[in-house]
């Protein structure tokens, strides 16, 4: 099974789902802390995060699953719950630009809650928030193997792709654009 993923954006709170910036009377010290960019220097950077730290006060990172050149994407633990719950967080690095930080986290949870509804190869969005400056979007984890790690034992092992394989793998990837089209 082929499976989509996001990535996410920073500098905003989510009322009624609309994004607002939001200041705080407490921030107004912190302003006067701020660095060159514009970051509270309280604001612990998405590539510092590590296993143990913890999100939202909700959910705490198990792992790094991965990090580009957009954000950092993590397994976390939803710790309110009283059954072992895992989720993906996706937390996108902040350009210094909070109205456009803001604009693409928004976008970016707008669509992905239209896309990730009744469709089994594109996970559903549970939850997603403002967390000292950074942006999280909660995604559901679909476990499984990644395509580039199959295509890599494929040709480790010296295995021939057939063409029924191809076509099925191309009808699959297809699928998943068709439905993310046909939401808009």
């Amino acid at each position: 099974m082929i499976t989509g993923a996001g990535v996410v954006g920073g500098g905003a709170v989510t009322v009624a789902g609309v994004l607002q910036a939001q200041k705080n009377p407490s921030d107004d010290d912190k302003d006067k802390d701020n660095n060159k960019n514009g970051k509270s220097s309280d604001r612990k950077p998405v590539e510092k995060l590590t296993t143990g730290d913890i999100l939202g006060k909700k959910y705490s990172i198990e792992s790094k699953l991965g990090e580009g050149g957009f954000g950092v994407t993590f397994l976390v633990q939803d710790i309110t719950k009283n059954i072992p719950v895992t989720y993906v967080a996706k937390a996108q690095k902040l350009t210094g630009n909070a109205i456009a930080d803001i604009a693409r986290f928004e976008r970016e949870a707008i669509a992905l809650q239209q896309v990730g509804v009744n469709h089994g190869q594109v996970p559903s969005l549970f939850d997603y928030f403002d967390d000292g400056g950074n942006f999280f979007l909660i995604q559901e984890q679909v476990k499984g193997i990644a395509l580039i790690d199959e295509f890599l034992e494929m040709v480790e092992t010296g295995h021939v792709f057939s063409i029924r394989y191809a076509f099925k793998l191309i009808d699959e990837l297809l699928d998943v654009v068709q439905h993310i089209h046909s939401q808009g």
